[in-house]
């Protein structure tokens, strides 16, 4: 598959985030096989690209998911080096804020990872 375009990876994020059984440990689908291909069915057909199956949606939530935590702990790391706000990592993904809203909620209520990232971002 090849690599989408920034607003066709906006898209497919947004889709995503939609499907709460795919990334809130809380839902009481979330491990609900079932429910959770049915979400994957549903974002492939959202996302209307010839050749996407549900095995490619699933490769690109976990490729998303990777991105996505890494670029959390290249905040994290400029935050811990002492550097002032203005010295902050911010994210060049796109998509990031849009992820972040909704994870932020799930990693804040696990107190897991708690990331001050709006506070000195905004």
């Amino acid at each position: 598959m090849a690599k989408w375009s920034e607003d066709k990876t906006i898209k497919f994020v947004s889709e995503y985030v939609v499907h709460k059984c795919l990334w809130n440990f809380k839902n009481h689908l979330y491990k609900n096989k079932q429910a959770r291909h049915s979400s994957y069915t549903a974002i492939k057909e959202a996302m209307d690209i010839p050749g996407l199956d549900v095995n490619a949606v699933i490769t690109e939530i976990k490729n998303i998911r990777s991105t996505y935590s890494q670029e959390v702990k290249k905040i994290n790391d400029s935050m811990k080096s002492g550097a002032g706000a203005d010295s902050i990592y911010r994210p060049s993904v796109k998509w990031f804020d849009i992820l972040h809203d909704v994870l932020r909620s799930v990693n804040l209520e696990n107190r897991r990872r708690v990331i001050w990232y709006d506070f000195f971002l905004t």
